[in-house]
C-alpha cells in the first residue's frame, strides 16, 4: 500500500476515532445526568420517606404529650383533692385545739377569778373590821377630819404610815390618791 493510501487511511482513523471520542463524550455526559437524575429522584424519594416517619415520630410525641397532660391532669386533680382534705383535717385538729385551749382558759379564769374573789372578800371584811374598830376608837374624838382622796369629814380617820400628815376614810381611798400623795409624802419623809 502505498503512502497516500496509508496517510489517507490514517486521516480516515483519526476523523472515526475524533467521532467516537466525541460521541463517548457525549454518552459519559448522558451517563452523568442519568446518574444525577436517579441520585436526585433516590434523595426526594429518601426525603419524602424520612418525612414520613418524623411525621409518624411526630404523631407519636403528640399522642404521648396528650396522655402526660391528662395523667398530670389527673395528679394535680389529686393532690389538690388530698390537699383539700389533709387541710380540713388540720383546719378541725386546730378547732379542737382551739376550743380546748378556750376551754382550759375559761377554767383558769374561773379560778383567778375565785381567788380575786376571796381575796377581796377577804380585804373588805379586814377593813370593815379595821373601821369597825377605828370608829369605836373614834367617837371620842371631836376634831373631824378631811380625806385627801374624797373629801369626806369624821373624827375617825387612817393617817399615811409614812408621814402621818395626811389623813384618808380608808385603805382604798389611801390606794387611789397614792400617786398624787407619793410626791408630797417622799418630800416630807425626806
Amino acid at each position: 500500500m502505498p503512502v497516500k493510501d496509508l496517510l489517507a487511511r490514517i486521516e480516515e482513523l483519526r476523523d472515526v476515532m475524533t467521532s467516537c471520542q466525541e460521541k463517548m463524550s457525549s454518552l459519559v455526559k448522558d451517563y452523568q445526568v442519568n446518574v444525577l437524575q436517579t441520585a436526585a429522584v433516590i434523595a426526594a424519594a429518601k426525603i419524602t420517606e424520612e418525612k414520613a416517619g418524623i411525621e409518624k415520630k411526630r404523631q407519636r410525641l403528640r399522642k404521648q404529650i396528650e396522655k402526660e397532660r391528662e395523667r398530670s391532669q389527673e395528679t394535680v386533680k389529686n393532690v389538690c383533692s388530698s390537699a383539700g382534705k389533709t387541710i380540713e383535717a388540720l383546719i378541725r385538729d386546730q378547732e379542737k385545739e382551739l376550743r380546748e385551749a378556750v376551754k382550759c382558759a375559761e377554767q383558769q379564769q374561773e379560778v383567778e377569778i375565785a381567788e380575786t374573789q376571796a381575796k377581796t372578800d377577804q380585804k373588805i371584811t379586814d377593813r370593815k373590821r379595821k373601821h369597825s374598830a377605828l370608829q369605836e376608837e373614834c367617837d371620842d374624838y371631836e376634831e373631824d377630819f378631811e380625806c385627801a382622796d374624797c373629801g369626806r369629814r369624821s373624827p375617825c380617820m387612817f393617817m399615811c404610815d409614812q408621814c402621818h400628815a395626811t389623813t384618808y376614810c380608808n385603805e382604798l381611798c389611801q390606794e387611789r390618791d397614792w400617786d398624787n400623795h407619793q410626791k408630797h409624802c417622799t418630800a416630807e419623809v425626806d
